[in-house]
């Protein structure tokens, strides 16, 4: 009597959700902004210049406040 768990249910063959295909979030910057307008910052800007830009509109949202 060492397997006492019953023998239905479980899991089936292609139940429940995909898995997601992309990140849930974007993993570079804050905010709402297309992916041209992201992929435009990340080849344009020097990581410092990304770096200002964000300290920049967390002040202003602050400021907004």
């Amino acid at each position: 009597m060492a397997n006492t768990k019953p023998k239905h249910g479980g899991k089936r063959e292609g139940a429940g959700r995909p898995p997601r295909p992309e990140l849930k979030a974007k993993p570079i910057w804050c905010g709402q902004m297309q992916d041209w307008e992201r992929d435009l910052i990340i080849t344009e800007l020097t990581p410092e210049e990304r770096y200002e830009a964000l300290m920049k509109a967390v002040r202003e949202k602050q400021n907004d406040q």
